[in-house]
């Protein structure tokens, strides 16, 4: 309900809506300003459920999946294609954006048979990356979660742009 609530927020001259859990009539509310984007900003759904994939292909204009492993991942965009199918929603056009918990190490990581997706060398989470790719994701945002310092905040941010980013881009050539 909440979502089609946020769109007729966006895009009615006097929004009402009568839900199963809310209702409100034009005159009650004002929801304003509207935003600067026609016709409203996109809605991106996030999630890792069945349900949640329903409600981003039914209410959404994009998905937002929880990046864990290249085989989670698989699984969820395995979902969300059954999901389009039933609901008769192609996927072309239809964004898939991520945020990743990353944490770029100067040096590999002992326990690299245990390691964590976009953790590790630079080389280590650009294979992430390209294998994210692969299954067909395009936009991913990394969150330096180690990042506890300023400077190390700039050392993460400095070695995606330097070697991380580059290293996509040749692949995309």
């Amino acid at each position: 309900e909440w979502l089609r609530i946020l769109s007729s927020f966006w895009t009615d001259e006097q929004p009402q809506f009568s839900g199963r859990y809310v209702r409100f009539e034009a005159q009650e509310l004002y929801p304003g300003p509207r935003p600067i984007q026609v016709p409203r900003p996109p809605i991106l759904v996030g999630g890792a459920t069945r349900a949640a994939m329903r409600r981003a292909l039914r209410y959404g204009d994009g998905y937002f999946p929880i990046v864990s492993s290249i085989e989670k991942m698989k699984q969820q965009f395995t979902m969300l294609e059954e999901e389009a199918e039933r609901q008769a929603r192609s996927l072309d056009g239809f964004p898939i954006l991520a945020l990743g918990w990353s944490n770029i190490l100067s040096a590999p990581d002992t326990m690299d048979r245990d390691r964590e997706m976009l953790t590790g060398t630079t080389v280590q989470v650009a294979g992430d990356l390209l294998r994210l790719q692969e299954l067909g994701l395009r936009h991913v945002g990394l969150f330096f979660r180690q990042a506890s310092t300023e400077d190390e905040f700039r050392r993460q941010m400095l070695a995606a742009a330097k070697e991380i980013i580059p290293t996509l881009a040749r692949s995309a050539q």
